[in-house]
């Protein structure tokens, strides 16, 4: 379900660890498709984690979609009311800066002239303009904090800076 087209007060939430929890809508994955962004930093590596922020420019589609994230995250504080959020996107230079997790099953490609898809390595993603496919996976939580933890499912780079 696109995250565009839920209501963020009908959040299906389940506990699946200790420290994690599944959300879904109406029991479907949410997703963002085709999301235009740009890589300022490249991947870092954290607690055996591949991290990549990604900033959203400042349009009114990005707006929209952080508008969204935002409503999620307000309307999951009554499910931790002892813990504090660490909200996954904050203010840049260019927009805002979403932290996202990059997977081994990530798709990391650029389309030749003939539409064919060449992979290329996570490594070369410093300062590329993409197209992302993103999931929100799920809410992670420790002793004093939770946020919610989003997937980068596919990465189109447009063009190399």
């Amino acid at each position: 379900m696109n995250i565009e087209n839920i209501n963020s007060d009908m959040l299906n939430i389940y506990h699946v660890s200790k420290k994690y929890y599944n959300i879904t809508y109406n029991n479907e994955q949410i997703t963002i498709k085709n999301l235009i962004c740009h890589i300022p930093f490249g991947t870092e590596k954290y607690n055996d984690k591949i991290l990549l922020n990604i900033e959203l420019l400042d349009t009114n589609e990005n707006n929209n979609i952080l508008s969204k994230i935002n409503s999620i995250e307000n309307n999951i504080i009554k499910k931790f009311p002892n813990l504090g959020l660490l909200s996954c996107f904050k203010k840049s230079k260019l927009g805002h800066l979403l932290r996202t997790h990059f997977l081994k099953s990530t798709e990391c490609y650029i389309l030749k002239k003939n539409n064919e898809k060449m992979v290329i390595d996570e490594s070369n993603l410093n300062l590329a303009d993409c197209e992302l496919d993103l999931s929100l996976k799920g809410i992670w939580t420790n002793d004093n904090n939770y946020g919610l933890y989003f997937v980068i499912n596919s990465i189109k780079v447009t063009k190399f800076n």
